[in-house]
């Protein structure tokens, strides 16, 4: 009968998991948490998961006494109630593990709505290629950045080369790395939530 894990995995049984979870920890117990018995929960140590409010379902950290360490895969855990668990446990989260991914798509997607890509293609399904449909310049314009943690900060490291003003927002309140100015935003603003908001002229 193997050993109760000391790693339980709160993700969807997958290959890619199956194969680098062994290789990096090849000395520790591990499985999923959805094959984990409750009572072989009882010595797990530390888990790994993508969401804490999705992944973790019903799981009950009472349950695992010895738990002391949760490694989250996604980047964030704002909505996380911390409360569920134990002041001995520490929780970490991916922070900026998918800005350079995120960031690309973002631009990506800028890109091709200022060139009216889709209306473009419709044209040359349809065989024609003249006129050219409007597209807009992104030069000069302002990008407003809904978040500007490390994604938001990483979309505006790769809008700023097209000569574009970058706002960010954000719900923390105080200076901001790679902003000038960082304007504290009031609750009388229409939707607004008390953050801040930081702004970059181009460059």
């Amino acid at each position: 009968m193997p050993d109760p894990p000391r790693l339980l995995v709160g993700l969807k049984a997958r290959a890619s998991v199956d194969l680098q979870v062994p290789q990096i920890l090849p000395e520790v117990t591990w499985n999923y948490l959805e094959r984990t018995e409750s009572g072989d929960r009882s010595r797990a140590e530390a888990m790994l998961i993508g969401s804490l409010t999705r992944e973790m379902g019903s799981f009950d950290p009472a349950h695992a006494p010895l738990l002391r360490f949760v490694q989250t895969i996604y980047t964030g855990v704002d909505p996380t109630t911390f409360d569920r668990f134990g002041p001995s446990v520490q929780v970490a989260g991916n922070v900026g593990g998918f800005a350079p991914f995120v960031s690309e798509h973002a631009v990506t997607l800028a890109l091709a709505a200022a060139r009216n890509l889709r209306g473009a293609g419709k044209m040359v399904e349809s065989g024609r290629l003249r006129p050219a449909p409007d597209h807009r310049l992104m030069w000069g314009r302002t990008a407003v950045i809904l978040g500007y943690g490390e994604i938001g900060r990483s979309i505006a490291t790769r809008l700023r080369p097209f000569g574009m003003r970058i706002v960010g927002l954000t719900a923390l309140v105080g200076w901001l790395r790679g902003a000038t100015r960082c304007t504290p935003r009031t609750a009388s603003r229409r939707r607004s939530r008390r953050g801040t908001s930081c702004s970059r002229p181009a460059r």
